[in-house]
C-alpha cells in the first residue's frame, strides 16, 4: 500500500507539468470559500454554477463562472446574496438559463435569468411566484427543458413554517409563466421536489416529504405528462432527515438513491421499473462509513456514473470525507470506483464530486468541493480553505494510464516559478540531517510529507540556512516550500538512505 500511495503522491503533485490530459487539482478562484454545483460544456470551455464570496465584500454570491479546460478563469456572472442549487443551470441553442433566489431562501419569489453564452449580457430577468402573498421563503430546487419549455421546481412556505410545499413551474422561452402545479403531501410538514428529469415527453419528479409530528420521512416518484397529468406514482418510507440526492431516468426505469434502513446516512442505489417493481439494488459493501450521493448520470454507453463523498471507506482509514466517482453497468454491478483524497491531513476536511460531464473522447471532467488547509501569514497559523474541486480522468477511471484506487488532490494552479535561491541538500540524505538554504526574504516555511501524504514536519525557514532533522524511515519524502502569502514556491523530492 505504501508503494502504491507513493506513486500516486508523486504523480498528483506533478501531474500538470507532466501532461495536460488528465489531472486532479482544485481552483482557488477568489481566495474565498467556494462551492461548485453543476458543470456544463460550452464550446471549448466549461460553465460552472457556484456559491462563492463576492470580490469586493464578505457577502455570499451565487451565479456562473466560465473556465477553460485547464481551470483558468475566463468570465463570471455573480449576484450578491443569490443562491442556486444542484440543477439550476439550463443550456439552450444560443443562451444560458440560471434559476435561483435572492436572500438565500428568504425571498418572496424565484429569479430566472437568461443570458448569452458568454454570460456577459443578460437578455431577460424575471421574478416568478405563486402570486399569493401567503407564500414566502422560496427556494429553487431543480430544472429541466421539455419541448422548448422551461420546467423548474421549488419549495415555499404557506401561511406559517408548519406547511412547506413544492411547486412545478412551466415557462416559455421569454420566461413567461405558462402554468404551475402545487404538491402538498402532508398538512403539517415539508414537501421538496429534489430532482427533476424529462425524457420522451414525460416528466419525472423525485420528492422527499416529512411530517413534522413523525420520526419518519417518505420519498416519492411521480411521472407526469406534458399537461401535468399524473401517470405514475411510487413511494417508500425512510429514516428521519434522510434527504436523498441522485435520480436519473434510465430507459423507462428510474435510478434513484434510497437511504439504507439500518444505516440511514448511507444511500444505496435502486432501479425502479415503470410498474414500481425493483429491478436491482446496489448496496455499499462498507456499512461503517457514510455515503452521500450527490448526483447520478447516464454515460454514453448507458453505464451509470455515480458521484459524491464517502466517510472512511475501507481503503482510507482516516475518518474524513473523501470525494468519489463510481461507474456501474446497466444492472448495477460496479465496474470501478475512484477516491480523491486531499493531501493535507486534517479530520475536518470534506471533499466531494458534485457533477461531471462526459467529453467526446470518453474522458470525465469533474467538479465539486475541495476543503484544504492553507497557511495564513496574517494569523500566523493554518486555516481551512474551501476551493473548487477540478479534475479530468479517463472513462476507465484512470489518469494517464495510472488506475490506482486513490488519487491525491493537489494544487498546481498556484505553483509559482521555483525561486532560484532555494537549495535543498544533501540529497540523498545519509545522516538524517537536511539543510534548506534560502536567499529570498519572502520564503516562509517548509512542509515535509511522507509516502502516505502525511505531513510530518512543518519548519519555519530563516533567511540563510535552516537545518532540519529528518528522523523517519529510509524512504522518499516530498518537501513543499511556501512564501509569506501561503503560496507554493518550490517542490522537491528527497531520498533518505
Amino acid at each position: 500500500m505504501k508503494a502504491l500511495l507513493a506513486t500516486i503522491f508523486t504523480l498528483m503533485i506533478l501531474t500538470k507539468t507532466i501532461s495536460q490530459d488528465h489531472f486532479v487539482s482544485y481552483i482557488d478562484f477568489n481566495n474565498m470559500g467556494q462551492f461548485a454545483w453543476q458543470i456544463e460544456p460550452i464550446d471549448d470551455d466549461f460553465l460552472l454554477s457556484v456559491q462563492t464570496t463576492c470580490f469586493d465584500s464578505e457577502e455570499s454570491c451565487g451565479g456562473l463562472l466560465i473556465f477553460n479546460k485547464n481551470g483558468d478563469f475566463i468570465q463570471d456572472l455573480l449576484f450578491e446574496r443569490f443562491s442556486g442549487n444542484f440543477n439550476s443551470v439550463l443550456l439552450s441553442k444560443d443562451s444560458i438559463l440560471l434559476i435561483g433566489e435572492f436572500s438565500m431562501g428568504f425571498s418572496s419569489e424565484y429569479s430566472v435569468f437568461k443570458s448569452d453564452k458568454s454570460i456577459s449580457n443578460i437578455f431577460i430577468q424575471k421574478e416568478i411566484s405563486n402570486q399569493n402573498e401567503e407564500y414566502f421563503n422560496y427556494v429553487a430546487l431543480a430544472s429541466s427543458i421539455i419541448n422548448n419549455k422551461i420546467l423548474f421546481t421549488g419549495a415555499s412556505t404557506y401561511k406559517d413554517i408548519n406547511e412547506q410545499i413544492s411547486t412545478l413551474y412551466e415557462l416559455d422561452s421569454s420566461l413567461n409563466l405558462i402554468k404551475y402545479l402545487e404538491f402538498d403531501f402532508v398538512n403539517d410538514g415539508y414537501t421538496g421536489a429534489v430532482e427533476l428529469q424529462t425524457k420522451n415527453n414525460e416528466i419525472f419528479i423525485y420528492f422527499i416529504y416529512k411530517e413534522f409530528s413523525s420520526l419518519k420521512d417518505s420519498i416519492k416518484i411521480l411521472k407526469l405528462d406534458t399537461s401535468f397529468n399524473q401517470t405514475f406514482e411510487w413511494s417508500r418510507e425512510v429514516q428521519d432527515n434522510a434527504i436523498p440526492r441522485g435520480c436519473v431516468s434510465y430507459n423507462n426505469d428510474m435510478i434513484i438513491t434510497i437511504p439504507d434502513d439500518a444505516f440511514e446516512e448511507t444511500r444505496n442505489i435502486w432501479s425502479i421499473d415503470p410498474t414500481g417493481q425493483t429491478n436491482w439494488i446496489y448496496e455499499w459493501p462498507n456499512k461503517q462509513g457514510r455515503t452521500n450521493i450527490l448526483r447520478i448520470k447516464e454515460a454514453k454507453n448507458h453505464d451509470l456514473l455515480v458521484m459524491g463523498q464517502i466517510l472512511n471507506p475501507d481503503i482510507l482509514d482516516d475518518k474524513r470525507y473523501v470525494a468519489f466517482v463510481m461507474r456501474l453497468n446497466s444492472i448495477g454491478e460496479q465496474i470501478w470506483i475512484r477516491y480523491f483524497k486531499i493531501e493535507d491531513q486534517d479530520t475536518r476536511l470534506r471533499n466531494y464530486v458534485s457533477d461531471l460531464v462526459e467529453l467526446e473522447n470518453g474522458d470525465l471532467q469533474l467538479t465539486g468541493q475541495s476543503r484544504r488547509i492553507v497557511y495564513d501569514p496574517e494569523f500566523g497559523d493554518f486555516r481551512p480553505d474551501q476551493d473548487i474541486f477540478w479534475a479530468r480522468i479517463g472513462g476507465d477511471g484512470c489518469i494517464n494510464g495510472d488506475c490506482s484506487e486513490v488519487y491525491l488532490i493537489s494544487n498546481t494552479n498556484d505553483l509559482q516559478p521555483a525561486i532560484a535561491d532555494i537549495f535543498i541538500h544533501p540529497n540523498p540524505i545519509v545522516d538524517g540531517q537536511l539543510n534548506i538554504d534560502v536567499k529570498d526574504h519572502s520564503v516562509h516555511s517548509a512542509m515535509i510529507y511522507d509516502l502516505n501524504g502525511q505531513l510530518i514536519i512543518h519548519q519555519k525557514l530563516e533567511y540563510g540556512s535552516t537545518s532540519v532533522s529528518l528522523e523517519g524511515n529510509n524512504s522518499i519524502y516530498l518537501i513543499r516550500i511556501v512564501d509569506d502569502e501561503g503560496r507554493l514556491v518550490h517542490s522537491e523530492k528527497v531520498v533518505k538512505l
